[in-house]
């Protein structure tokens, strides 16, 4: 039978492997200089977050949707619940916020 040789582990065959270097760096360039501005246009641009909240006509659901609306400005929610009349209270309150 013949011996049998260890299985070499993942991060050794991992730095074993060269890394294939971005076409960006073949071509000169640094990647924080072509990122910097880009990212900085795209958060300006970027439409408000949109949070949905289940169970927000009481509890933690409703606490969790007052929270979000006191604390993240143009945040846009999608309450969500099964009480039709307490939601809408809880929309109402912070539609205010």
């Amino acid at each position: 039978m013949p011996k049998s040789r260890p299985i070499a582990s993942a991060r050794a065959v991992a730095r074993a492997r060269p890394r294939a270097q971005s076409k960006r760096r073949d071509q000169g360039r640094s990647s924080t200089a072509t990122k910097g501005p880009r990212r900085a246009r795209a958060r300006a641009a970027a439409p408000a977050p949109v949070v949905l909240i289940t169970g927000a006509s009481q509890g933690i659901g409703a606490a969790i949707a007052r929270a979000f609306a006191a604390a993240v400005p143009g945040v846009r929610l999608a309450l969500v619940a099964r009480q039709v009349g307490k939601l809408a209270g809880v929309a109402r309150e912070c539609a205010v916020l």
